[in-house]
């Protein structure tokens, strides 16, 4: 039979158990989900190539060159960071990429706004002219990856409770 004591331990467990829990779920689905939002993106990207150049192109911030390299680059380094938050790996620095690549093209969407360009946006295949819902859909993603960035830095209280006794 258990003490008082040996309950009142396991009741104040139970909720760091139960948050971490819901912190791994949630970082889960963060995961998933963007690592879906990612790889179709590239692969879209990818597969029309010459149209998401033309995108990259008219937001007037890069030359010729670069606009291609830029386009060249970006649907495989969304391809890789899909595939590794899907496989779950290198998830905190993929996802800190994420929050990067987001602040850059809420820049590069806010500027072209700010200088009344009618513009494709470049996402995915569809012919959607920039606006405030780009934006706003582009603002939803970042605070999605930064969300899960933080919870990708959180140490579980299993990993702490094995080092603890290397510890003393």
């Amino acid at each position: 039979m258990e003490s008082l004591d040996e309950r009142i331990v396991e009741m104040n467990h139970a909720p760091r158990n139960l948050f971490e829990f819901c912190r791994v779920m949630f970082l889960a689905a963060i995961r998933l989900t963007l690592g879906v939002l990612f790889l179709y993106s590239g692969f879209i990207k990818l597969r029309f190539s010459f149209d998401f150049l033309a995108a990259v192109y008219d937001y007037r911030i890069f030359g010729p060159h670069l606009a291609a390299v830029v386009s060249a680059g970006i649907p495989w380094l969304e391809i890789f960071i899909g595939l590794c938050l899907l496989g779950d790996l290198l998830v905190p620095g993929a996802l800190l990429v994420v929050c990067i690549l987001g602040l850059a093209l809420l820049a590069v969407i806010g500027s072209a706004l700010y200088r009344r360009l009618h513009i494709k946006c470049g996402c995915f295949a569809s012919n959607d002219i920039i606006s405030a819902e780009t934006l706003a859909r582009s603002t939803l993603v970042l605070i999605i990856a930064a969300t899960g960035f933080v919870l990708s830095l959180r140490r579980s209280d299993s990993s702490v409770r094995a080092i603890a006794p290397a510890l003393r």
